[in-house]
């Protein structure tokens, strides 16, 4: 029920974006002189993408538990319990895959961009 409020179910996945945009941009700034690729490209890359993970959830499960009105989980399990189970099975996972899998990913999109452009 929750979910069906914009506020919880759109700000989040809203908010992604700008949290990404952000932390590549200060990730790249601060291991600009990087020793080697790994630092100066794929980290960024890996944190922005963790950081998105953790955006939508802390804000999803912050919002929802905020704006809910109730201190229950669909009415039987108590927030204090629900939350940190939540971030446990699908936060932490969710942000490691994010941090793998993103990096890859954005370097071919810019491969197949930048090909264009010649």
């Amino acid at each position: 029920i929750a979910l069906q409020n914009p506020i919880i179910s759109i700000l989040p996945r809203a908010m992604i974006s700008v949290s990404v945009f952000f932390i590549y941009k200060w990730a790249k700034r601060i291991f600009k002189n990087g020793k080697n690729n790994f630092v100066k490209k794929t980290l960024p890359l890996a944190l922005a993408g963790g950081a998105g993970a953790l955006t939508n959830a802390i804000l999803l499960l912050g919002l929802a538990t905020l704006l809910s009105g109730s201190t229950t989980f669909q009415g039987s399990q108590p927030l204090i319990y629900t939350i940190p189970t939540l971030i446990l099975i699908g936060t932490i996972p969710e942000t490691i895959v994010c941090s793998i899998i993103v990096p890859p990913v954005a370097q071919v999109i810019n491969k197949v961009i930048n090909k264009g452009e010649n």
